[in-house]
């Protein structure tokens, strides 16, 4: 009898766990742009904060980057997660050649203990200035890091293979968005 009593009970969070997924997708068009955005998140706000990488990588700034002739640009936020120190979210724009892109990750404190960690990425780096209050180059792995308000910014720009990203590429989006970090 409490066999089958776990069984029903494991079958009815399944079936609990799909409807979330499935309520929680959404598909949009911007009509100003022609964008197409896909959302997965699972009913969770992460995206919602001030720092949400979407709310500072816009659909503007991924086809000033991108260029205008790009005919289908798709957003995507996946990989979004949070704990009680840190929120995470993330936004990728890709060109429709498939292999150009524009991406952002923010790791968002919500802890002075995460900001903490956060800061330690950047201790041992050479500082790019102007950007927040410490930002390196990333050559491996083709990025650009900013920590600005206890937060730490991704910032990737160009071809899927990061050998071939140059911290110009990252500078001129780096200057797009900082303003908004």
């Amino acid at each position: 009898m409490k066999k089958v009593f776990l069984i029903v009970g494991i079958v009815f969070l399944v079936g609990l766990f799909a409807v979330a997924v499935v309520v929680g997708q959404r598909k949009k068009t911007d009509t100003n742009t022609g964008l197409t955005s896909s959302n997965s998140s699972t009913g969770s706000s992460s995206s919602s904060g001030k720092y949400a990488a979407c709310k500072i990588l816009t659909s503007k700034v991924a086809t000033t980057l991108l260029g205008s002739d790009v005919k289908v640009v798709t957003v995507i936020e996946k990989g979004d997660s949070e704990t009680k120190d840190l929120k995470i979210t993330n936004c990728s724009f890709v060109a429709s050649d498939n292999v150009t892109s524009v991406t952002m990750r923010v790791r968002e404190a919500k802890t002075q203990l995460q900001a903490s960690a956060n800061a330690t990425q950047f201790a041992a780096q050479k500082n790019v200035t102007g950007y927040g209050s410490l930002a390196y180059w990333d050559s491996t792995y083709g990025q650009f890091n900013i920590f600005a308000h206890n937060n730490w910014y991704v910032l990737t720009y160009g071809l899927y293979d990061p050998a071939t990203r140059t911290q110009s590429q990252a500078l001129t989006y780096a200057d797009l968005i900082k303003s908004k970090v």
